[in-house]
């Protein structure tokens, strides 16, 4: 955001961001973002933490995808691979625990 923010200057930025068509990324990314703050000063819970945290991720990817071209498939791609990866990994925590 920085980034975007002084290639641009932070007023046209915050245009662009509050625009019709960029205002559910913007949203989505802003509020992964308090949600993580939250979860980790206020709530200080790790798990919580990090599901925020991963949320955040999508949300980064979903807002930077928004300026490419057929970027929104491309991101929904990456998260099928991120859904699969994460099943798996709960699968195989699931396995341990159930022993």
């Amino acid at each position: 955001m920085v980034g975007f923010m002084q290639l641009r200057g932070w007023k046209q930025q915050l245009q662009h961001m509050m625009s019709a068509d960029r205002l559910p990324y913007s949203l989505g990314y802003i509020g992964s973002v308090v949600a993580t703050l939250y979860a980790a000063l206020i709530m200080r819970s790790y798990l919580l933490s990090l599901l925020c945290s991963g949320l955040q991720v999508v949300a980064l990817m979903y807002y930077l995808m928004s300026y490419f071209p057929g970027g929104a498939s491309g991101v929904k791609f990456m998260l099928g691979l991120f859904y699969q990866a994460a099943m798996r990994c709960f699968a195989s925590v699931y396995a341990m625990i159930a022993k």
